[in-house]
């Protein structure tokens, strides 16, 4: 009996060992990958977020923020939602502006770009598949002013807003897909009250009016002004 206790002792660190490194490899979320955040986590609806850059240049700061340095970038996932509305309150403090990727994949949107939107001190841009479709220097960030940037893609529809001005809204061809990419084009820029969601439900002139309340949690029903 003491010598089976002896074993039992004598082993049982590797055995904590040996569990321990089962489980991080797993994903069992004893301990976090570093390149993986979530969004709303507590909620019951998170949004899953994976860090495409080097891991110190995006960080989530709150619940519902993130926080990227120079040429930081991001993916954002709700699985299974493809006709989406996504918004976010955006903020820069220097550098050249954000750059917006949907209808694309984490994985392949270096070759498959998507849709793209950069929003940057000179103005607005929209890509489709590579081709530009719309342009403007009327729409445009300005260091340490929030603009509510609003992309909604529904089936073959899709529509990028800026406050109250439309940037841009046609078709395409591009498939639906559960990610929004987004890059700091050399800025540190702050994304808060981020919302991520299915569109039913809304109209487009509806979905512009959602109160700052509404983003806090996604287990109450969305406020409406």
């Amino acid at each position: 009996m003491k010598k089976h206790r002896f074993i039992y002792i004598y082993y049982l660190p590797v055995l904590v060992l040996l569990v321990s490194i089962g489980l991080f490899n797993t994903g069992c979320g004893i301990l976090p990958k570093p390149d993986q955040f979530q969004l709303y986590k507590t909620s019951s609806a998170p949004i899953d977020g994976f860090i495409l850059s080097d891991i110190t240049m995006a960080k989530a700061t709150k619940d519902n923020e993130l926080l990227l340095l120079p040429n930081g970038m991001v993916s954002l996932k709700r699985p299974n939602i493809t006709h989406s509305s996504f918004s976010a309150i955006t903020s820069f403090s220097s550098g050249d502006g954000l750059r917006f990727y949907f209808r694309t994949d984490r994985r392949k949107y270096e070759s498959e770009p998507g849709l793209v939107f950069e929003f940057t001190k000179n103005g607005s841009i929209v890509y489709d598949n590579g081709v530009k479709v719309a342009e403007t220097d009327t729409i445009k960030a300005v260091p340490g002013k929030k603009d509510k940037i609003i992309i909604l893609s529904d089936a073959d529809y899709f529509q990028i807003t800026v406050e109250c001005d439309t940037v841009y809204k046609g078709r395409t061809k591009l498939v639906s897909s559960e990610f929004v990419l987004i890059e700091s084009i050399n800025s540190n820029a702050l994304l808060s009250a981020i919302y991520y969601d299915n569109i039913y439900g809304f109209n487009r002139d509806e979905l512009l009016e959602i109160t700052e309340e509404s983003y806090r949690t996604r287990e109450q029903k969305i406020i409406l002004k």
